[in-house]
């Protein structure tokens, strides 16, 4: 993948966190349910770890600075490393922060629009979930047959 993400991670790393009130990650997740909170807290801090090479939280990351290249360049990163599932939840759970950073005024309605222009990631998903998760449960499978048999265990004719 060519990288389009800035070199340093500290291009997107905000050097104090800002106030709760002006900080898009915190107005974001307010209008959350409880429940949904905690999923898309831990999604926004993975997300800010992937731009950032893990120098950023959710809660420092400038997320005012991020384009269209960089969601761009995201997305292929979620695509590479998540099931279709958790990966397009991220994606939405980094609209939602996008919007609200325009919200506040802190990115113009054009560079809004560009950011937010990403296409959800495709895949086929099995019925028990997803494609990534039933390679996984196979080889699971697979290295259970071929282990030894654990010390005392019944043998079965």
């Amino acid at each position: 993948m060519i990288e389009i993400i800035p070199p340093s991670p500290l291009a997107l790393t905000l050097s104090q966190e800002l106030p709760a009130d002006r900080q898009p990650a915190r107005v974001y997740l307010a209008r959350l349910s409880a429940s949904s909170r905690r999923i898309m807290t831990q999604a926004l801090h993975s997300l800010a770890g992937l731009l950032t090479d893990g120098q950023a939280t959710a809660f420092t990351l400038n997320w005012a600075a991020l384009r269209y290249q960089h969601v761009a360049a995201l997305r292929t990163r979620l695509a590479e490393r998540y099931t279709v599932a958790t990966a397009n939840k991220m994606l939405s759970a980094l609209g939602g922060v996008l919007r609200e950073v325009y919200l506040l005024g802190q990115l113009s309605a054009d560079d809004y629009t560009r950011a937010v222009d990403i296409t959800p990631i495709r895949g086929q998903m099995s019925p028990g979930g997803s494609m990534r998760a039933a390679r996984e449960h196979a080889a699971l499978l697979e290295d259970g047959a071929q282990a030894p048999p654990r010390a005392g265990a019944r043998q079965r004719p």
